[in-house]
């Protein structure tokens, strides 16, 4: 009455291979997993190199504002002749 050996070794066969496929399957999430990660981590670090250009951008178009408007203040004082503080002058002059 009892299944022979047989149908056990069919089914510990076909379990086995199922177990196989699964595995196979797995390590396949897992490298897909990992290859998604280092796709992140590109990503993330591209767009943190990107912020880091654009806020020096800005840095260079502020400063460039910032020397023209200090050589229209000195042509003035040159075609006007006289001598109007700015911060950093009256920085000084406030420690004399």
């Amino acid at each position: 009455m009892f299944p022979s050996t047989k149908i056990f070794r069919q089914r510990i066969k076909v379990l086995e291979t199922k177990l196989t496929t699964e595995q196979k399957e797995t390590e396949k999430l897992r490298t897909d997993i990992q290859q998604e990660r280092y796709k992140t981590e590109r990503e993330v670090t591209k767009l943190e190199q990107k912020f880091e250009d654009l806020k020096s951008q800005e840095r260079k178009k502020h400063l460039a504002e910032i020397n023209d408007l200090q050589e229209k203040v000195k042509e003035l004082e040159h075609s006007l002749g006289i001598n109007i503080p700015t911060s950093e002058k009256a920085t000084q002059t406030n420690f004399d």
